[in-house]
């Protein structure tokens, strides 16, 4: 199977930051935060054979990209705060 990891660490993440900061926890601000955040990142497709891998890999990612992926995400928040959609 190929898996946008950067999806899958996005979508890891996101909700800890969302809890930290103050701002609307629903599933559309969820959803808005992770398109913002991921159309900020590029790609990274891995061919996988199961869900475990994702895990192993999740677990090996570089600290730069972790804090590029954390900045990207603090970046979004702050966009779906002042511009919320519902």
């Amino acid at each position: 199977m190929i898996f946008n990891i950067m999806e899958q660490l996005v979508r890891a993440t996101v909700p800890d930051f969302m809890e930290k900061n103050d701002i609307c926890k629903c599933e559309d601000c969820f959803e808005d935060v992770c398109a913002l955040t991921l159309n900020s990142l590029p790609p990274l497709y891995k061919r996988l054979s199961d869900r475990q891998e994702i895990d192993v890999f999740r677990q090996s990612t570089s600290r730069q990209l972790s804090m590029d992926i954390n900045i990207k995400i603090i970046n979004a928040i702050d966009t779906v705060k002042k511009n919320p959609r519902h």
